[in-house]
């Protein structure tokens, strides 16, 4: 199976994308490889330094489908799939989270708990009320963050807590669905009600970054309520700024300290929820209409008068 994998990887070394200017230089993506096989709908990519591979949500089937048909998948760093069906029997996986050898899985309307040197589910965590359990995130205490964005909402599990809860139901945060943890407050993509009624789906196409703080709850703008769009991944790039992405309007964009916004990459539709791996200065993206996996290199080239 290994040897197919790879033989099925495809490479794009010299495809790349001039995306903005950064001081006198311009961002450069340049596409590493790509994965076309073994992947059904992939939503979500994480990398486990332990393992040294990524693990790829599945959902293979409606993004609400209960049908016990979503799987994990795990690659690795040059693209070869090592199990297809690493853990399997899930409903519709989508935002995943490490905290050592645990993985959190987001899965409609519960939160599942897998030990990874046991490829097994350890817990499983109802999320009451919740109709699309979608980003997941965990901050340096080790509390659990997980965003529902069509009902809402964000649950949070204390750590060591024993049942997932309602942390924040506001309309200050609509149809949230990326979430980062930073030191003293979570990173929110949301939209707001801006005149639409409560049920509106339309701020979900509107959203911006917004800071929730831990300790009081407070929800601010990160910079400006200008909307980015309606973005999905939320990864810090190490500098102070974030890498997103937009699921629909299939964009990959960068975010910077100063609240810039920079379209890095453009396809049809479907780029999910990324991760960015700072040792190998790269971006791991699934594409999940076209049920594949890019790796891009991040660089900078010299501008040209």
């Amino acid at each position: 199976m290994q040897f197919l994998a790879a033989i099925l990887v495809c490479f794009f070394l010299s495809v790349s994308w001039v995306v903005a200017q950064a001081n006198d230089e311009a961002v450069v993506l340049e596409e590493q490889w790509t994965l076309d096989s073994f992947l059904r709908r992939p939503e979500s990519v994480i990398y486990h330094p332990g393992t040294q591979l990524l693990y790829v949500s599945n959902i293979n089937g409606g993004g609400v489908e209960k049908n016990n048909r979503g799987y994990i998948t795990t690659v690795n760093l040059e693209g070869q799939v090592i199990k297809s069906y690493w853990l399997a029997g899930l409903n519709a996986p989508k935002g995943l989270a490490l905290s050592g050898n645990t993985l959190y899985i987001a899965d409609i309307d519960e939160l599942i708990v897998v030990d990874i040197p046991a490829a097994k589910i350890t817990q499983r965590y109802p999320a009451e009320g919740a109709t699309f359990l979608n980003d997941v995130a965990i901050d340096a205490q080790g509390n659990v963050y997980v965003s529902d964005s069509w009902s809402s909402l964000i649950y949070k599990l204390p750590s060591g807590g024993s049942s997932l809860e309602i942390w924040i139901d506001d309309e200050a945060v609509r149809n949230p669905n990326g979430v980062y943890a930073e030191q003293d407050h979570l990173v929110v993509a949301a939209g707001d009600l801006n005149g639409e009624p409560l049920n509106s789906k339309k701020p979900g196409s509107k959203r911006y970054l917004k800071t929730i703080d831990y300790s009081t709850g407070d929800i601010k703008p990160l910079h400006t309520t200008e909307p980015v769009g309606g973005i999905d991944a939320i990864e810090a790039d190490g500098q102070g700024g974030y890498w997103l992405s937009d699921w629909k309007a299939g964009k990959v964009m960068h975010y910077s300290a100063q609240g810039q916004t920079m379209v890095l990459l453009e396809r049809e539709s479907g780029t999910a929820d990324l991760t960015y791996l700072a040792e190998t200065n790269t971006i791991y993206l699934p594409l999940m209409e076209e049920q594949k996996l890019m790796a891009l290199g991040v660089g900078h080239a010299a501008q040209q008068d």
